[in-house]
């Protein structure tokens, strides 16, 4: 049997991060793709907002956090820090993918599975076009 991990060791996964990794696995299985611009699935981008707001109720509860949605489909978090004299800062992302080609994927794109620590699925990496 191998030695346990304890929290002081490098590798050490703590519940938190556990559970974060599961949630970031749960939100690949939605199926989030755009064709083309203004070719979507609606639904799926609206049952990503509701994950969303499944997964951290916390921050959608927050007197500090302001949360609306933009063109339908776009969420915009403004979290209000605590020192305004600090300048503010800025995090982007994407909830969409580009198609897949399934037959190409050694597991399944929207699968969001976890193979010894590494998180499968399609949007687990960006890797866009220069």
């Amino acid at each position: 049997m191998p030695p346990q991990c304890l929290e002081g060791d490098e590798n050490f996964i703590s519940d938190t991060a556990r559970n974060l990794s599961t949630r970031f696995a749960e939100a690949l299985k939605i199926r989030t793709i755009t064709r083309a611009e203004g070719d979507y699935d609606a639904e799926q981008l609206l049952e990503f907002h509701h994950f969303m707001k499944r997964s951290f109720p916390r921050i959608y509860s927050s007197p500090l956090v302001t949360v609306e949605t933009v063109s339908k489909y776009s969420l915009l978090y403004t979290v209000r820090g605590s020192d305004s004299k600090l300048a503010p800062y800025m995090l982007c992302a994407h909830i969409d993918v580009v198609p897949v080609v399934e037959k190409n994927w050694r597991h399944p794109p929207f699968g969001g599975e976890i193979i010894d620590g590494e998180i499968w699925g399609r949007g687990a990496l960006g890797l866009p076009k220069h």
